[in-house]
Protein backbone atom coordinates (compact mmCIF):
# COMPACT_ATOMS: atom_id res chain seq x y z
CA UNK A 1 0.00 0.00 0.00
CA UNK A 2 1.56 3.66 -0.76
CA UNK A 3 1.61 6.37 1.35
CA UNK A 4 0.31 8.53 -1.45
CA UNK A 5 -3.25 9.05 -1.00
CA UNK A 6 -5.89 7.68 -3.49
CA UNK A 7 -7.46 10.52 -5.31
CA UNK A 8 -10.61 9.85 -4.21
CA UNK A 9 -9.56 10.29 -1.06
CA UNK A 10 -8.12 13.84 -1.40
CA UNK A 11 -11.30 14.67 -3.13
CA UNK A 12 -13.32 13.79 -0.19
CA UNK A 13 -11.12 15.59 1.76
CA UNK A 14 -11.47 18.65 -0.53
CA UNK A 15 -14.96 18.19 -0.53
CA UNK A 16 -15.29 18.01 3.16
CA UNK A 17 -13.13 21.28 3.62
CA UNK A 18 -15.65 23.00 0.91
CA UNK A 19 -18.28 22.01 2.99
CA UNK A 20 -16.77 22.90 6.17
CA UNK A 21 -15.52 26.53 4.67
CA UNK A 22 -18.91 27.13 3.07
CA UNK A 23 -20.36 26.67 6.92
CA UNK A 24 -17.84 28.98 8.46
CA UNK A 25 -18.31 31.50 6.23
CA UNK A 26 -14.55 31.53 5.06
CA UNK A 27 -15.22 32.16 1.67
CA UNK A 28 -11.28 32.49 0.34
CA UNK A 29 -10.76 29.51 1.79
CA UNK A 30 -13.93 27.73 0.09
CA UNK A 31 -12.99 28.97 -3.06
CA UNK A 32 -9.44 27.50 -2.53
CA UNK A 33 -10.88 23.86 -2.01
CA UNK A 34 -13.23 24.24 -5.08
CA UNK A 35 -9.97 25.08 -7.12
CA UNK A 36 -8.86 21.82 -6.12
CA UNK A 37 -11.84 20.07 -6.35
CA UNK A 38 -12.17 21.98 -10.15
CA UNK A 39 -8.75 20.32 -10.74
CA UNK A 40 -10.09 16.44 -9.67
CA UNK A 41 -13.37 16.60 -11.31
CA UNK A 42 -11.32 17.71 -14.94
CA UNK A 43 -8.56 15.11 -14.49
CA UNK A 44 -11.53 12.60 -13.87
CA UNK A 45 -13.44 14.13 -16.86
CA UNK A 46 -15.83 15.08 -14.61
CA UNK A 47 -16.48 18.31 -16.64
CA UNK A 48 -19.83 19.51 -15.54
CA UNK A 49 -18.44 19.43 -11.50
CA UNK A 50 -15.32 20.94 -12.68
CA UNK A 51 -16.63 23.83 -14.41
CA UNK A 52 -19.63 24.44 -11.41
CA UNK A 53 -16.51 24.64 -8.58
CA UNK A 54 -14.95 26.99 -10.46
CA UNK A 55 -17.56 29.36 -11.28
CA UNK A 56 -18.39 29.18 -7.59
CA UNK A 57 -14.49 29.94 -7.05
CA UNK A 58 -14.29 32.90 -9.49
CA UNK A 59 -17.63 34.19 -8.00
CA UNK A 60 -16.23 34.60 -4.47
CA UNK A 61 -12.58 36.01 -5.83
CA UNK A 62 -14.12 38.42 -8.18
CA UNK A 63 -15.16 41.01 -5.53
CA UNK A 64 -12.06 40.33 -3.57
CA UNK A 65 -10.19 43.58 -4.24
CA UNK A 66 -6.91 42.11 -1.74
CA UNK A 67 -6.49 38.84 -3.42
CA UNK A 68 -2.98 37.78 -4.57
CA UNK A 69 -2.75 37.97 -8.36
CA UNK A 70 -0.64 34.19 -7.74
CA UNK A 71 -3.83 32.88 -5.98
CA UNK A 72 -6.23 33.91 -8.69
CA UNK A 73 -3.85 32.64 -11.55
CA UNK A 74 -3.59 29.25 -9.97
CA UNK A 75 -7.69 29.56 -10.17
CA UNK A 76 -7.72 30.69 -13.86
CA UNK A 77 -5.24 27.77 -15.00
CA UNK A 78 -7.45 24.84 -14.09
CA UNK A 79 -10.23 27.11 -16.06
CA UNK A 80 -7.52 27.29 -19.23
CA UNK A 81 -7.34 23.43 -18.81
CA UNK A 82 -11.13 23.06 -18.36
CA UNK A 83 -12.02 24.59 -21.42
CA UNK A 84 -9.14 22.90 -23.49
CA UNK A 85 -11.00 19.67 -22.16
CA UNK A 86 -14.37 21.07 -23.25
CA UNK A 87 -12.79 22.14 -26.70
CA UNK A 88 -13.63 25.32 -26.06
CA UNK A 89 -10.67 26.52 -27.61
CA UNK A 90 -11.22 30.55 -28.29
CA UNK A 91 -11.94 30.33 -24.15
CA UNK A 92 -9.01 28.10 -23.64
CA UNK A 93 -6.57 30.48 -25.07
CA UNK A 94 -8.26 33.92 -23.35
CA UNK A 95 -7.96 32.25 -19.81
CA UNK A 96 -4.37 31.31 -20.68
CA UNK A 97 -3.25 34.64 -21.44
CA UNK A 98 -5.26 35.96 -18.48
CA UNK A 99 -3.14 33.58 -16.32
CA UNK A 100 0.30 34.30 -17.94
CA UNK A 101 -0.57 37.42 -17.20
CA UNK A 102 -1.06 37.29 -13.19
CA UNK A 103 2.11 34.39 -13.02
CA UNK A 104 4.20 37.60 -14.82
CA UNK A 105 3.26 40.21 -12.11
CA UNK A 106 3.75 37.55 -9.26
CA UNK A 107 7.18 36.76 -10.73
CA UNK A 108 6.32 32.64 -11.35
CA UNK A 109 7.74 32.04 -14.20
CA UNK A 110 7.08 28.23 -14.20
CA UNK A 111 3.92 29.09 -14.48
CA UNK A 112 4.53 32.11 -17.32
CA UNK A 113 6.20 28.99 -18.96
CA UNK A 114 3.12 26.68 -18.79
CA UNK A 115 1.35 29.16 -19.65
CA UNK A 116 3.48 29.80 -23.16
CA UNK A 117 3.30 26.48 -24.05
CA UNK A 118 -0.11 26.02 -24.27
CA UNK A 119 -0.66 29.49 -26.51
CA UNK A 120 2.08 28.25 -28.44
CA UNK A 121 -0.72 25.36 -29.27
CA UNK A 122 -3.44 27.76 -29.24
CA UNK A 123 -5.79 28.93 -32.64
CA UNK A 124 -2.99 31.65 -33.60
CA UNK A 125 -0.21 28.58 -33.85
CA UNK A 126 -2.69 27.03 -36.54
CA UNK A 127 -3.03 29.95 -38.47
CA UNK A 128 -6.40 31.09 -37.38
CA UNK A 129 -7.19 34.09 -35.44
CA UNK A 130 -8.23 33.75 -31.59
CA UNK A 131 -9.82 36.29 -29.50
Amino acid sequence: MSARPRREDVRARYEAAAERHRSDGDRRRLAHALRHLAEIHTENRRLELADECLSEALGIYEPMADLPALELANTVRPLALLREAQGRRDEAMTAWREARALYERSGVQAGVDECDAHLADGPESEGRVGP
